[in-house]
């Protein structure tokens, strides 16, 4: 998949399309969000939020299979 957040580079190709688009998605619309993390992205849908593909982004980190829940891995 193109044009996704570098920290998802490692990721890619082990985790479904719909999960890699749709963190992709949060983060466009989300950079720089200052809100609170209330954690319903990750428990709801198995996904990294915005905050964690930002702060990732900002430290230079890689997201690894097990951040994603079982059900996203190819």
């Amino acid at each position: 998949m193109k044009n996704i957040p570098k920290s998802l580079s490692l990721v890619n190709g082990k985790i479904s399309h719909l999960a890699l688009q749709a963190v992709t998605r949060l983060w466009q619309n989300g950079i720089g969000q200052e809100e609170d993390c209330t954690g319903v992205t990750e428990k709801v849908n198995g996904w990294p939020c915005v905050h964690s593909v930002n702060h990732y982004e900002q430290h230079q980190r890689y997201f690894k299979v097990e951040d994603f829940h079982p059900q996203w891995c190819l």
